[in-house]
C-alpha cells in the first residue's frame, strides 16, 4: 500500500472539469474518445512522484505528466481503444518490461499506420496483448525499411509504477493475474 501514500491529493472532477478534459482528449488523443468520460465519475489522484491519474468509474484508464495525456495500458486492454500497434517478439518483452525503448530488431510486425511522435501499443507476439505504451520515434514507413535502432520510445509498462498505481488505485488487483 505504498503507492497508494504517494497519492496527496484526490477529488472528482466536476461536470465543466470533465468537459475540459474531454475537450483535451479529443484535441490531443481522439482515439481515447472510447472511453466514457462523460457520464462517469472521474477522480483525479495527485501523485508525489509527478503524474497524475484519472480513475473513472473506480478503474484508473488515463495518466498525465508533463501536462501530457495517455491512456493506460489498463483503458488499452478493458476498452479495445484502436490505437497503432507495434508487435515484438518474446526475445524483446524482458528488456522492454525493464523499461527499454524498442529496437527495430526486435518487432514482427505492424498494425495500424502512424507518423513519428504518434502513441502506439507495444505488443507481446505470443498473445497479442499490450505490454507497453509507446512514442514512435519514426513513422511506420520508415522503422519498416530500417535494420536497426531505437524506434519507439517506452512510455509505459506493466512492471513498473503507473501500471502499479493503476491496478491499485483501480482496485483491480485481481486482473493482474487474469489479464497476463
Amino acid at each position: 500500500m505504498r503507492e497508494m501514500s504517494e497519492v496527496y491529493s484526490m477529488y472528482s472532477l466536476s461536470r465543466s472539469e470533465k468537459k475540459r478534459l474531454l475537450e483535451r482528449i479529443k484535441r490531443k488523443i481522439p482515439f481515447l474518445t472510447t472511453i466514457p468520460i462523460d457520464r462517469a465519475d472521474v477522480t483525479i489522484l495527485k501523485t508525489r512522484r509527478g503524474f497524475n491519474l484519472y480513475r473513472v468509474d473506480d478503474r484508473v484508464l488515463l495518466w498525465e505528466v508533463d501536462d501530457e495525456i495517455y491512456p493506460t495500458i489498463l483503458a488499452l486492454l478493458l476498452y479495445k481503444i484502436e490505437i497503432p500497434k507495434v508487435v515484438v517478439d518474446k526475445g524483446a518483452v524482458p528488456h522492454i518490461l525493464n523499461g527499454a525503448d524498442v529496437m527495430r530488431p526486435g518487432i514482427v510486425t505492424f498494425e495500424g499506420d502512424f507518423k513519428k511522435g504518434d502513441l502506439v501499443a507495444i505488443c507481446e507476439e505470443e498473445k497479442g496483448r499490450a505490454i507497453a505504451l509507446g512514442r514512435a520515434l519514426f513513422s511506420r514507413m520508415e522503422i519498416e525499411s530500417m535494420k536497426r535502432g531505437n524506434v519507439v520510445e517506452n512510455l509505459h509498462n506493466i512492471k513498473e509504477r503507473v501500471w502499479n498505481f493503476c491496478l491499485r488505485c483501480s482496485r483491480l488487483s485481481q486482473y493482474s493475474t487474469i489479464l497476463f
